[in-house]
């Protein structure tokens, strides 16, 4: 059946998310879409088309009459996953401004949970080297989230099976 988030409790408990700020890292971002209410910071944003982050978004902060999302009074600090700089920007922009998550719904499909593919990620060069430094100093304060195909360790890739390979 469909997932109950319970979220009448939350809204019965006077629960917002306001104050708190949450990072997305996706491929592009409508922040003037109404359901944001001017509560998105744009760090990088990619070429509008896809508008995978701006849904993703609407889910974690949406708030207007028609939708309702988890945390309807936090804010978004928005960047793209085009490049390791990128990622590495808005890891180290959501840490400095304490943010409480880090959500990225997006991974490598195609590399697996082994050292060889977390080598080819991470170590490179500097900008992978830069990139992971940025997913451990927010580590340390916030949540982390890969969200793309983690049903299982089993079956997981390398970006969100990444806490097996460095559960530091």
């Amino acid at each position: 059946g469909p997932l109950d988030l319970r979220l009448d409790r939350r809204e019965a408990a006077g629960i917002t998310g306001a104050g708190e700020l949450i990072a997305i890292s996706d491929e592009h971002i409508s922040a003037s879409h109404e359901v944001f209410g001017g509560r998105v910071t744009v760090d990088s944003n990619y070429l509008p088309g896809d508008e995978h982050g701006t849904s993703v978004a609407s889910v974690a902060i949406g708030n207007s009459a028609n939708f309702v999302g988890t945390a309807p009074g936090a804010n978004v600090i928005f960047g793209t996953y085009q490049t390791d700089t990128d990622l590495a920007n808005l890891g180290f922009q959501a840490a400095a401004q304490n943010a409480v998550a880090w959500n990225n719904s997006w991974g490598f499909p195609t590399l697996r949970l082994n050292q060889a593919d977390f080598d080819l990620v991470f170590n490179y060069g500097p900008t992978g080297q830069n990139y992971l430094s940025s997913l451990e100093t927010f580590a340390g304060q916030g949540v982390v989230v890969f969200a793309a195909s983690n049903d299982s360790l089993r079956n997981a890739t390398l970006m969100e099976g990444l806490p097996f390979l460095r559960p530091d």
